[in-house]
């Protein structure tokens, strides 16, 4: 006890010393002299029993431009008491300068005349306190963040979901654009049979005209001229080009109609009248039969005439048959023609029909079909067979179709196809079959039925697709979106409970419950990172946007600093082996995150493996890391699918949590770095991790 002179008796010393509950220092004038400062008091300065006596500057110099000087003066001079919450204060505590936070207060102590002769200071350091709603601010910022994320990712799967939505509307449109087109093909068909019958008619004309031609062959020796009269009202162009300049000496008017000429044109070389013939093949193949005496006939062949003004491409059956003189010796050549130019246009549609029909079918990977649905059977393409799994040899009848569909749908199927018929509508369906080979597959199926003149259902006319992919897809995305519910549910639940536990707390933060729910609490937000930084990776390099800065090191050194949670525990001994000095290039930050994960992993699927191997092998091209440990292992038939997306091994405890990433991230950091990696595994023996990287100077 010191004894201050003046006005500062025991007994009012005792009085002021009773008032103070936590750290307390007492300043005994207008130069805020310490008077007194008990153990809490010099505990929070950082200061020894040395300041007693000393001003409130010189014994904490470190206050200087710090409001705390201004503020006891302020209460000496105004007699006023002053109390403050959650203050920052800069202290120098052990040689270093540090910020704690204070709940404080500068109380007047005054004499019977109400004259100021002291101050009482007494504080209670808050800096647990601040740190704590500091971190569940933080927390909340992350939850925040962690729901933006979602409704990112939402937002994303709506806009999958409304492509999906475009291609199916895309699939009707080119269902419609099918069933018009066999329409097309059904027209052009019938117009085919009309000018196969009119061919037909042709070919009698030209027997019947070949039959003429060698009468008049045997008549052109007497009567040249004669003979050509009696052809010239044929229904069939015919001329005769006489000698090696090719002079028209003769020319029907069904000829002259086909040349789109007149009768000025008799007389003259062919080449004169029709000059559009240079550059064509026809003038060579006339030379030819003139000089070697021989017969040309031709089939569907494009000739360019000048018709009406207007240069046009047309067709022709024709023959180019010698004359000969009793000598043997070729004069002239006679030409018997018939035009087939709408033929071999309709035959050109219907071809080019054909093709971008198949076309669309291909890109679409849509197999045509056509049902006789008086006699079941069914015609289809080689995609359609494909999409059913069956071969080109393999029968299949509308009962066949009935049998392939699973029986819990086949009913659904079937009526749709009646309500189709009843009610001229368009037959739609999704369904899954049995594949011959014992695989489900998902097919979608479009058709139109088609009707005789009595309005008798004959056939149904449609397309279908194998649709399994698509529903694969959509069944990963509702995989994933229940696993990263589930996944976030849990901890934001437990840290939802720990915040209601420390908001019941906060008046006493002192309570032992206190460290452990903030503790908890952080491992909760931990988790929760986690499960988000996976999220975030896997957007990356799904969007090709993992971007890898690549040094020298040795991975030796890297083993060595890296998994320092696991080290810190002391439970579990990380044991390196292998090259200490080979060195790669590589991201040093992602290697480290593929180890840290395989022994992530070894830990958390073989807990009681205390002992976990680090290699580093060098071989001739490349540097194999390697995590091993000791554990159960796993089945040989999980291997296969360990680094694929979203894939998670069947565990029944809770503890085995994780979106099914960290696998495929790791092998997509090691596929960017031109690496390979795997996996190793016996029952009972434990399993084993490893990856590999090109040497320095090799590029795989």
């Amino acid at each position: 006890m010191v004894n201050f002179p003046g006005a500062l008796a025991d007994d009012v010393l005792l009085k002021i010393l009773l008032l103070s509950n936590d750290a307390t220092a007492i300043y005994s004038d207008s130069d805020l002299t310490i008077r007194f400062a008990n153990k809490g008091m010099l505990q929070i300065w950082g200061k020894g029993e040395d300041v007693i006596g000393k001003s409130f500057e010189e014994a904490l110099p470190e206050m200087k431009g710090q409001p705390f000087t201004t503020l006891l003066k302020n209460t000496w001079k105004t007699g006023e008491l002053y109390e403050a919450k959650d203050t920052p204060a800069t202290l120098l505590v052990n040689g270093k300068l540090e910020t704690f936070f204070f709940d404080f207060v500068y109380r007047p102590i005054k004499n019977a005349q109400g004259d100021v002769f002291c101050i009482l200071h007494t504080a209670t350091e808050v800096s647990d306190r601040i740190n704590a709603w500091r971190a569940v601010a933080e927390r909340e910022a992350t939850e925040q963040k962690l729901k933006n994320e979602l409704l990112k990712a939402n937002l994303e799967y709506e806009a999958i979901n409304e492509e999906y939505q475009t291609i199916n509307e895309d699939l009707a449109t080119l269902n419609e654009e099918y069933l018009s087109t066999n329409e097309l093909l059904e027209a052009a068909n019938n117009q085919l049979k009309v000018f196969h019958k009119d061919l037909e008619k042709t070919n009698q004309v030209l027997h019947h005209s070949n039959s003429i031609l060698i009468a008049d062959n045997l008549a052109l020796s007497l009567s040249e001229k004669q003979a050509l009269a009696t052809l010239s009202d044929a229904p069939v162009a015919i001329g005769i080009l006489s000698g090696r300049d090719l002079i028209i000496g003769s020319a029907n008017r069904e000829l002259l109609f086909l040349w789109g000429k007149s009768e000025t044109v008799l007389g003259l070389p062919l080449t004169d009248a029709i000059p559009e013939l240079r550059g064509q093949e026809f003038l060579q193949l006339l030379d030819d039969v003139y000089t070697s005496g021989v017969s040309f006939e031709g089939n569907g062949m494009k000739v360019s005439l000048m018709r009406k003004g207007k240069l046009e491409d047309c067709y022709f059956n024709f023959i180019y048959k010698p004359i000969t003189a009793d000598n043997g010796k070729t004069i002239s050549i006679m030409i018997v023609a018939n035009e087939v130019t709408e033929q071999i246009v309709a035959r050109n549609i219907i071809t080019e029909t054909n093709e971008r029909l198949n076309m669309a079918l291909n890109a679409g990977k849509l197999g045509s079909y056509d049902l006789d649905l008086r006699t079941g059977k069914i015609t289809s393409s080689a995609q359609s067979r494909s999409n059913f799994g069956l071969n080109i040899n393999q029968d299949f009848d509308l009962e066949d179709f009935y049998a392939s569909i699973v029986s819990s749908q086949r009913e659904t199927v079937r009526k749709k196809i009646e309500d189709a018929i009843a009610n001229n509508d368009i037959y739609e369906a999704e369904y899954q079959i049995n594949s011959p080979n014992g695989a489900l597959r998902w097919i979608h199926a479009n058709g139109k039925v088609k009707y005789d003149d009595n309005g008798n259902a004959t056939n149904l006319i449609g397309v279908t697709q194998d649709i399994s992919d698509k529903k694969v897809h959509e069944q990963r995305r509702d995989d994933f979106l229940s696993i990263a519910s589930h996944e976030l549910k849990t901890p934001i639940t437990a840290l939802q409970g720990n915040i209601q536990l420390l908001d019941r707390l906060k008046q006493t933060l002192n309570s032992p419950n206190a460290e452990r729910l903030i503790t908890s609490s952080k491992k909760v937000i931990e988790k929760v990172t986690t499960l988000v930084d996976d999220l975030l990776n896997i957007s990356r390099y799904t969007e090709g946007k993992l971007q890898l800065e690549k040094t020298k090191f040795k991975p030796w050194e890297l083993l060595e600093t890296c998994c320092t949670h696991i080290r810190a525990d002391n439970y579990y001994e990380l044991k390196l082996e292998g090259d200490r000095e080979v060195e790669i290039i590589a991201d040093e930050h992602r290697i480290d995150q593929v180890i840290t994960n395989f022994v992530n992993n070894a830990v958390k699927y073989a807990p009681n493996s205390k002992e976990i191997v680090l290699k580093v092998q060098r071989f001739e091209n490349d540097v194999r890391i390697s995590v091993k440990d000791n554990g159960p292992g796993m089945p040989s038939e999980q291997l296969p699918y360990l680094f694929d997306r979203y894939w998670r091994a069947d565990r029944s405890s809770r503890d085995y949590s994780g979106l099914g990433l960290g696998l495929f991230i790791c092998a997509e950091i090691i596929r960017n770095h031109q690496g390979e990696i795997g996996a190793s595994s016996t029952l009972g023996q434990g399993s084993e991790f490893w990856f590999t990287i090109p040497l320095i100077g090799v590029t795989n």
